[in-house]
């Protein structure tokens, strides 16, 4: 769908499992190395991979191929290095 600008693409969800499963996955395919924006570690990237590890059971971590934190075992919530 093209949103009010051109050029300009817009994904519509219908539920917010769908939406970051989507987004987990785009951030999969695109393999960034760096996530950049403010706050990101806690209050936005930070919040939507403690939000789908807790909702979902998606582990970005474990997607994403981020070491889990010292201490802590791959593939759960408390893994995530957010």
């Amino acid at each position: 769908m093209v949103g009010p600008r051109a050029g300009v693409a817009v994904d519509v969800y219908a539920t917010e499992e769908e939406l970051l499963r989507a987004w987990g996955e785009r951030v999969r395919k695109i393999d960034p190395d760096v996530l950049m924006g403010y706050e990101i570690q806690r209050s936005s990237w930070g919040y939507v991979v403690d939000r789908a590890a807790f909702a979902y059971r998606m582990y970005y971590a474990v997607w994403w191929g981020w070491p889990p934190r010292p201490g802590l075992t791959a593939g759960t919530a408390d893994a995530c290095v957010c």
